[in-house]
């Protein structure tokens, strides 16, 4: 999938497989979510924009990888 090319090439792939956990240094902590900002921002912009709406109420990018998955 195009997608996981992309997210492979961020190097954020492992937040949305679940693979990546949050970390306690707050340091890390906030790499991390600017990480997921990146994730959800990129899964987003891939879609078409009428999808858009739809999908961008899930402000998790792991959530909303498997609800696209899902559906």
């Amino acid at each position: 999938m195009e997608i996981e090319i992309l997210l492979e090439q961020k190097q954020v792939l492992s937040i949305v497989d679940g693979t990546e956990e949050a970390p306690a240094d707050a340091i890390e902590l906030k790499a991390w979510k600017k990480q997921h900002a990146i994730t959800w921002s990129t899964i987003l912009l891939a879609m078409e924009r009428s999808l858009q709406q739809q999908y961008g109420v899930q402000k998790d990018p792991n959530a909303l990888w498997d609800q696209l998955k899902e559906d």
